[in-house]
């Protein structure tokens, strides 16, 4: 992978909040779509990617930890509940 200094800044911000890397503009998420389409990133959910290393080294629950903390990110109003 090319280094890109921005998409090494949002992983590390992903990976700090233990959260999946997702786009704050449109030019970031062409460039997310580039990387993905390179086979740089994955992506796990809908606008949401992460390096495949990282990713493949979590367990389902935290996999699925990851994806709430992110879509609670992108959408603060939403509200989370467990049945």
């Amino acid at each position: 992978m090319r280094t890109n200094h921005e998409l090494l800044r949002m992983h590390s911000q992903a990976q700090q909040g233990r959260r999946c890397i997702a786009a704050e503009s449109p030019r970031q998420a062409r460039m997310l779509s580039r990387r993905y389409g390179a086979g740089d990133l994955m992506r796990v959910y809908p606008g949401m990617y992460m390096r495949p290393e990282y990713w493949n080294g979590l367990t389902p629950t935290e996999r699925v930890c990851h994806l709430v903390r992110s879509l609670a990110h992108k959408h603060p109003e939403w509200m989370f509940v467990r049945q």
